[in-house]
């Protein structure tokens, strides 16, 4: 215990990342937080103004992204990030800019303290968000997407992204070789007047087969406003022919009881938190994705896939390259105007690595 709480101490104090995890691991970097700007880095999606094709940002380049923040073909939507923001919403984020600097790091449809509208804050390796659905028209759910494109689907959303590019990188060149996420998170803000509106965090990687094209969506949530048990401690995975999609809780153990096949909690991180903010605490999270998990995830895709007749995908991880990461924020879609939700939250220094032993 004294030694867990050394090493979470270095890297909270440092804010070096690639430590010793295990008692003989190693980290290769595979990204470390870039600072970040606001001119530089934040965009918005557009929904219909800018229908998203999968290749709307450069390769190796990182984004912090804000999504669906109005009505199709709306005003708000179309200036989500159109204003420069003045007022410190650092009590819903946990992040405080000083004032002379909020202009070039804030940035909203609105200028509101009083009302409380969105917020999106980046400033540096930094990010901190306010999305408040009652500040927003949100309630057609129009939202039209590629059938290539799965990062454009979904509710109020704010995202930090890479993409690697269809070239991808290498993660699992060992057997021993672990895909691993992780960042430093603060929730001081939820607030909801319908308990059927979710909100959600979570680390996210796109994998690419080299051998066939396909890709794997594969996410670990590390927050989640429903009660931890069925919908939201289970394990997911469904593949339709183009991607494999899988979501599990951060825990090692589902709401079930049954042991979590799609990835592994660090001995060092929190586990998933469920339904109300914590506070202004600083918390690490951190995901494994080892190669006997990805087998497992494979497996079950072939069988879905030869269900319908179709190729498998290689089942062989040193095959599956990293193509896009990213750490998000999301509002499951409302659908009705009676169905509201604030999340408030920053992120510091998302890391992403290769955990290995020699």
């Amino acid at each position: 215990m004294q030694r867990c709480a050394a090493l979470l101490a270095a890297v909270l104090a440092l804010d070096v990342w690639a430590v010793d995890d295990y008692a003989n691991a190693r980290f290769r970097v595979l990204h470390e937080a870039p600072c970040l700007s606001v001119w530089q880095n934040m965009s918005a999606q557009f929904d219909d103004y800018e229908p998203f094709t999968g290749n709307g940002y450069p390769d190796d380049r990182t984004y912090f992204v804000v999504r669906h923040m109005g009505e199709p073909g709306s005003v708000e939507l179309r200036e989500q990030i159109g204003a420069a923001v003045s007022w410190d919403p650092g009590v819903f984020t946990g992040l405080h800019i000083p004032q002379a600097l909020r202009a070039h790091t804030q940035r909203g449809f609105r200028d509101d303290p009083a009302n409380g509208s969105s917020v999106y804050q980046l400033a540096c390796r930094s990010a901190g968000f306010l999305i408040n659905t009652f500040s927003f028209a949100h309630g057609s759910g129009d939202i039209e997407c590629p059938p290539d494109a799965p990062e454009c689907i979904g509710g109020p959303q704010v995202a930090i992204q890479r993409e690697f590019g269809d070239k991808g990188t290498e993660v699992f060149r060992t057997e021993s070789s672990e895909l691993t996420m992780q960042a430093l998170v603060r929730l001081p803000f939820v607030h909801w007047d319908d308990n059927r509106a979710v909100a959600q965090q979570y680390f996210g990687a796109y994998l690419r087969d080299r051998t066939t094209g396909t890709l794997l969506a594969w996410l670990a949530g590390f927050y989640d406003s429903r009660p931890y048990g069925p919908g939201n401690g289970e394990a997911f995975i469904a593949d339709d022919g183009i991607t494999t999609f899988v979501s599990a809780p951060l825990s090692d153990t589902l709401a079930s009881g049954q042991r979590n096949p799609f990835l592994s909690k660090s001995p060092y991180s929190w586990p998933m938190a469920t339904q109300h903010q914590w506070g202004n605490e600083e918390r690490f999270f951190r995901a494994h994705l080892k190669p006997e998990q990805l087998r497992e995830i494979t497996r079950r895709a072939n069988a879905a896939r030869a269900a319908r007749g179709q190729a498998p995908v290689s089942t062989d991880p040193a095959d599956w390259l990293l193509h896009t990461i990213v750490i998000s924020a999301e509002i499951a879609w409302a659908g009705d105007p009676g169905r509201q939700i604030s999340l408030g939250g920053s992120w510091r220094s998302f890391g992403v690595y290769e955990a290995y032993e020699e």
